[in-house]
C-alpha cells in the first residue's frame, strides 16, 4: 500500500515525466521505441514483424498494450493517413516529446546525439562504482522545496 507521504512525493515528479517513465517501464516498449526511433514511420503489421523471430511472431495484444502504454505517456503518435482505398492507414511515429525524452535520457550516459544501436554507449561513473562498492554513495539532495539548498535535515513546519 503506498502512503500519503510517497503519494506527495511522487507527485512533485511533473505528470508528463511520471507518465513517459511509466510508459517506458518494459521491454516490448522500449523495443517499440528505439526500432520507431531507427525507422521512423511504421504500420502494425510492419512494427510487428520487425519486433518478431522467425520462429517466434510477437503477439498483437503485446504489440498493442506496448503502443497503447507509449501513446498514454506521449513518446509515440498514431497518425492516420490519407487513402484512396476504403482501407485506413494508421501509422505509429515517435512524438517530439519521445525523441526529446529519449536523446536527454542517452545524453546523461554521455552519449551522441543520435541512437545508434550498434554503439556501445559508456556508462556513468558513479553507477559504476556504486554497483561496485568502490565508491561511498553519497546522500541524497533533499529535492524538498522548502529546505534551504543543500540543507539534508528533514524539514519542520513553517520552514
Amino acid at each position: 500500500m503506498t502512503t500519503q507521504a510517497v503519494h506527495n512525493t511522487a507527485g512533485k515528479l511533473p505528470f508528463e515525466i511520471s507518465a513517459a517513465i511509466n510508459a517506458f517501464n518494459n521491454e516490448t516498449r522500449q523495443a517499440v521505441i528505439i526500432t520507431l526511433l531507427n525507422k521512423d514511420a511504421l504500420r502494425f503489421s510492419e512494427l510487428r514483424d520487425s519486433l518478431s523471430d522467425e520462429d517466434n511472431r510477437l503477439h498483437n495484444q503485446t504489440l498493442t498494450n506496448a503502443l497503447e502504454a507509449l501513446q498514454e505517456g506521449g513518446l509515440i503518435n498514431k497518425r492516420v493517413a490519407d487513402t484512396e482505398s476504403e482501407q485506413v492507414r494508421s501509422y505509429y511515429e515517435v512524438s517530439e516529446y519521445g525523441e526529446r525524452f529519449v536523446h536527454h535520457l542517452l545524453n546523461s550516459l554521455g552519449s551522441v546525439d543520435d541512437f545508434r544501436p550498434q554503439a556501445q554507449y559508456e556508462r556513468v561513473e558513479n553507477m559504476r562504482h556504486q554497483a561496485e562498492g568502490s565508491v561511498a554513495i553519497e546522500a541524497p539532495v533533499n529535492m524538498d522545496q522548502n529546505t534551504a539548498e543543500g540543507d539534508r535535515s528533514t524539514p519542520t513546519p513553517g520552514q
